[in-house]
């Protein structure tokens, strides 16, 4: 494989000027509002939007204001901390006691920021600024794809459409002044239960003082790319071809993450915008060169021998571990903490092998050469051969490839196993299998090629009666369709701890178990009404139940997976409407295809 690194020196030939100076914009050159005549740091580009806070003032027309408080950490953001004097803009960052009169809330910190009132897409995005040195605010240059925390000002179909963040640059609260972090993320769902699916994200380590003098910070956003400069120079070319895109505002603003050390400030030169020539041949060239880029960084895919990709969020079970994108790939992360149960250390598959035979191990695992590196390790377990240490390469790329040794595969199935050894945010992204004993594996590997069973498992199934629960609480016995049942209250007791009806019994062999709960609900009759909840071991289910909305006025609902260790279960049902609330039955089976119907079968549980 090219290193495609070895190339970059091309860049100068396509068109990064690093040295080309761009100064303020003249007004007398440019009267009426005309626009300023910026040359682009990057051939193919031409300007099209910015500020050069020449002025005295906030051009409100162009920005508005950060001025509600933090999403992260106790800092009202205030159109008082934003002004605009000799030719920058000044955010100002006070450590104070701060009311705000609107909710009588009160904040540690005073900050802010300014967010653009138009929305971009492609093209090239720069600022300079001069970062606060005082540790426990944090800054950003960064793209949003709102400008306020009210929903009614989102865009239409907001709620459903791919929302995009880039962050050009993250100076956190506990960064040293030479160090910061970038990324990109995916936004699904609504305010504010969304979900940020990660991209990638990168840090950046150097000798260059973020504090004490004025940095550029750059990115180029193209559909099939994106690129990260720092004072021209670039930093991280990232894959983007598979994701969805969507316009951005874009925001310079500063919050406190911690309790600062003290009171400080961040002044901004400029911000400019650039969008492509997209018929320009200097545009032209540096798209066939990227495109070129992303190309070399696939590495190799095939060897002189047998090769087996296995993609690690293939895994049949995945235990604990997360499937998730990172680095714009796939891959499975494993827990941020020590789970309370040892099996969730565990994801699982097994794969089909067509020939037998000694087979190189290797494995492509995310290491940081310098956060920590080697706290994010894991094992990986072939047929019961332990092979540890992964996740500790501390090479230059995130994710790179770790070399297991020799295994031994079977014809037909063999079991593979991820074992989260740190529980610190392992990150697996792929094995490979090969023959060729002198293949180095590079870049992102092959595509998976094979083909991933379930290990068949004993079938465990426990029926469990609710009028045999040995803590009823104000539930009651009684009989209802032909069947006994466990009968909810119609009014609140004065004692709440009587809403609650309890069990125990043993599990005889650990695993994952699907829960099934059978219960009343009246279609015509106020239907959902009849709602209460169940537990298991304190872990609640994924709905309520009495919901199934059937023509049959008892029915199965699913309640989802639970991990359960060998020894006593305890069961609760919470009485949550209070309107006659009907139990009948509860299932609790390995069989995650087993759909249980009608009464289901005689209880087979001891109750104690």
């Amino acid at each position: 494989m090219k290193n495609f690194l070895l190339a970059l020196p091309l860049l100068l030939f396509i068109g990064f000027g690093c040295n080309v100076e761009l100064n303020h914009v003249d007004d007398e050159k440019n009267p009426d509002g005309a626009k300023p005549t910026i040359k682009s740091p990057i051939d193919g580009y031409m300007w099209v939007w910015g500020d050069e806070f020449d002025g005295d003032e906030v051009d409100e027309s162009k920005w508005t204001y950060r001025n509600w408080e933090s999403w992260i950490g106790s800092t009202m953001c205030r159109p008082e901390n934003v002004s605009i004097s000799d030719g920058y803009m000044k955010i100002t960052l006070t450590k104070e006691e701060y009311v705000d009169a609107s909710s009588g809330k009160t904040y540690e910190t005073t900050a802010g920021g300014l967010i653009t009132r138009e929305r971009f897409k492609f093209g090239y995005y720069e600022v300079s600024a001069k970062l606060s040195p005082v540790k426990g605010w944090h800054e950003s240059f960064w793209g949003h794809w709102s400008n306020s925390n009210k929903t009614d000002s989102y865009f239409e179909g907001w709620q459903t459409a791919p929302k995009t963040e880039i962050d050009c640059f993250e100076h956190t609260a506990d960064y040293d002044n030479t160090t910061y972090t970038f990324g990109m993320y995916q936004v699904e769902g609504e305010w504010p239960n969304f979900k940020n699916n990660s991209i990638h994200r990168d840090m950046h380590f150097g000798d260059v003082d973020l504090t004490t003098q004025f940095n550029t910070y750059g990115f180029e956003y193209a559909e099939e790319y994106i690129n990260y400069f720092l004072n021209g120079n670039l930093i991280k070319t990232v894959d983007i071809r598979n994701i969805q895109h969507q316009k951005i505002h874009l925001w310079l603003t500063t919050i406190a993450t911690k309790t600062p050390e003290g009171n400080s400030e961040v002044l901004w030169d400029y911000l400019r915008c650039f969008e492509p020539n997209e018929e320009s041949d200097a545009y032209k060239n540096r798209k066939k060169y990227f495109l070129q880029v992303l190309k070399e960084m696939e590495g190799e895919t095939s060897s002189e021998g047998i090769d087996l990709w296995v993609e690690a969020e293939d895994f049949v079970e995945k235990g604990g571990w997360t499937e998730l994108r990172d680095e714009n790939h796939m891959v499975l992360g494993g827990n941020s903490k020590k789970p309370e149960v040892e099996e969730d250390k565990f994801a699982r598959t097994r794969i089909k092998v067509e020939k037998a035979g000694e087979y190189i191990l290797w494995v492509r695992s995310k290491d940081f050469k310098n956060s920590l590196p080697g706290t994010r390790h894991f094992q990986v377990r072939v047929n019961g051969a332990v092979f540890p240490g992964f996740g500790k390469h501390a090479s230059d790329n995130l994710y790179d490839w770790e070399k297991g040794g020799s295994v031994y595969l079977n014809e037909g199935e063999n079991e593979i196993e991820l074992y989260d050894s740190s529980c610190y945010y392992a990150k697996c992204d792929k094995m490979l299998f090969t023959s060729d004993k002198n293949f180095v594996p590079s870049g992102i590997g092959g595509d998976g090629n094979v083909e991933h069973v379930e290990k068949e498992q004993e079938k465990i199934t426990f029926w469990i009666e609710s009028e045999d629960f040995t803590n009823k609480g104000g539930w009651t016995v009684g009989s209802d369709a032909g069947n006994r049942v466990l009968m909810g209250q119609t009014k609140k007791p004065e004692d709440e701890s009587l809403l609650i009806a309890k069990t125990t019994f043993s599990i005889t062999k650990s695993g994952k178990y699907h829960l099934w709960v059978r219960s009343k609900d009246m279609v015509n009759d106020q239907p959902g009404r009849r709602k209460f909840e169940v537990s298991i071991n304190g872990k609640s289910a994924t709905q309520p139940f009495g919901t199934h909305g059937s023509t049959e006025p008892y029915d199965w609902q699913y309640g989802g997976e639970f991990t359960l260790s060998e020894g006593d279960c305890n069961i609760e049902m919470l009485d949550t409407s209070l309107f006659w609330v009907r139990c009948d039955k509860i299932l609790l089976t390995t069989d995650k295809n087993f759909t249980p119907t009608g009464v289901g079968e005689e209880t087979n549980v001891t109750h104690k």
